[in-house]
């Protein structure tokens, strides 16, 4: 019996010294270590203490001790097997993150993440950066928004580090060479990329398939029919990826993994480096007659059910006017297959009679937003030319227009007194052309969820 008592003494104070050297190490580490560490109360000692209550006088220390790390400044020493290793350092963080609002996040690259040589732009960035550190930078971008916040249905616009984006940002953005715009809780729904006819083939994976049926679904009239995916196929994609322009027409060029991807995060280091190699190569490629490389506007990926697509493609919109300048330098073959799919688009990108109203907000409130407008739209003629517009279909209570981050284009929100009214325009807007627009986006304003003063809320369109 004395023997036992002994050996139980013995134990517990073999376990209280350990408890004490547990103690000093959490602290000393809590100094050394950076307020974003793990809080050290997570670690051993807890479990420790814990344990000394209950399994100390059972005789539970030999069970516990050989997996017992005890960290000391940057050391973690486990006592059950007598040796020592170094901590694993954990990547510092190449970019900083700013939460908007609920729906949206700012994600800029913090001064890790680039040089005086790379703070001209996006392209300069990327250009100026080796493949290490552009893989780096996008691993915890995609981390951050897919694992940490958990969020897997989002609109993703790369963005000039213009006076419109440091207006809503505020200081944080000074220096940035761009800034990364995260739209990632809309509350409309959207079908995603699937279920669709467009969408039972792969213009990427199968660049001889028909555009028409590629986009639309259909067989195109003619000489429509005779276009194929490749016949889009610009210069300037790195190896392993496609590039192209846009197969409705629109100011933008579109580059792909040439492999079927659907995320960012499904990219290999090779395709990631190669996929943003190649938005500064399209735009290098696509040269204005003057000389200078076409301008980028905004790049946009989207995720999950806010694609229309189902191979991962980033959008490179770039201003109408540089467009059809970069556009008269191309063949004449390229020339004839853009004409042709503007036409197919014009055509098939109409929406069938009724739809507008079997659309419309249980609300009864006739808000729509009219999205493509020419970034001058806001100045004189053309901004006389929406109003009569609007005006032709009813009275329009209120009109305002305001810049689209993420598009070179401006919003316009109409809000008619009359939902039928509205219904009405919105069809007769919808891909119809203003000014120097190409044709115009028109929807209605979403989400239309009424407030207290029975107004109509507003959400951004994303591109």
């Amino acid at each position: 019996m004395v023997h036992v008592s002994r050996a139980i003494g013995e134990r517990a104070r073999v376990a209280s010294l350990l408890l004490v050297i547990v103690t000093i190490g959490a602290a000393e580490a809590s100094r050394l270590q950076p307020s974003s560490s793990p809080s050290p109360s997570t670690w051993p000692s807890l479990r420790l203490s814990r344990w000394l209550s209950s399994s100390t006088l059972r005789g539970g220390a030999q069970a516990f001790l050989p997996c017992l790390p005890i960290p000391i400044d940057g050391l973690s020493l486990n006592l059950g097997r007598h040796h020592s290793f170094a901590q694993e350092p954990r990547a510092a963080s190449l970019h900083d993150s700013i939460e908007l609002s609920e729906s949206r996040l700012a994600i800029l690259p913090n001064p890790r993440a680039y040089s005086v040589k790379t703070a001209g732009g996006f392209c300069e960035w990327v250009e100026g950066s080796d493949g290490e550190r552009i893989c780096q930078f996008w691993d915890g971008v995609v981390k951050e928004i897919e694992e940490d916040m958990g969020i897997r249905d989002y609109h993703l616009a790369i963005l000039p580090n213009s006076e419109a984006v440091r207006k809503e940002l505020g200081k944080p953005a000074e220096g940035a060479p761009f800034v990364i715009m995260v739209t990632h809780s809309l509350r409309s729904k959207r079908p995603g990329p699937y279920g669709g006819p467009a969408q039972r083939v792969c213009m990427t994976c199968d660049p001889s398939v028909e555009v028409s049926r590629g986009v639309w679904g259909c067989k195109g009239q003619g000489e429509e029919g005779g276009v194929l995916a490749s016949d889009l196929h610009v210069g300037g994609g790195a190896p392993g990826v496609v590039a192209s322009f846009d197969a409705k027409g629109r100011d933008m060029f579109v580059v792909c993994p040439s492999r079927h991807r659907e995320r960012l995060g499904q990219l290999s280091p090779a395709e990631t480096e190669g996929l943003w190699r190649s938005v500064a190569g399209v735009l290098r490629e696509q040269r204005m007659p003057g000389g200078e490389t076409l301008g980028m506007e905004s790049v946009v990926v989207n995720h999950g059910s806010l694609r229309t697509v189902a191979h991962l493609h980033a959008k490179i919109w770039v201003t109408p006017q540089a467009f059809d300048k970069a556009r008269s330098l191309w063949t004449p073959k390229a020339q004839r297959a853009f004409a042709l799919i503007d036409s197919m688009a014009g055509r098939l990108g109409k929406r069938p009679q009724g739809w507008a109203q079997a659309h419309a907000p249980s609300c009864g409130h006739g808000a729509l937003v009219v999205d493509r407008l020419p970034p001058q739209a806001e100045q004189g003629e053309l901004f006389e030319q929406l109003l009569v517009r609007c005006h032709d279909f009813g009275h329009v209570a209120k009109l305002s227009l305001r810049p689209k981050l993420g598009s070179p284009h401006m919003v316009a929100v109409v809000e008619y007194e009359d939902q039928k009214a509205a219904s009405h325009a919105l069809e007769s807007f919808h891909m119809s052309p203003l000014g120097a627009s190409r044709r115009l986006r028109c929807v209605w304003a979403e989400p239309c969820e009424c407030d207290e003063d029975g107004e109509c809320g507003e959400e951004s369109l994303v591109g």
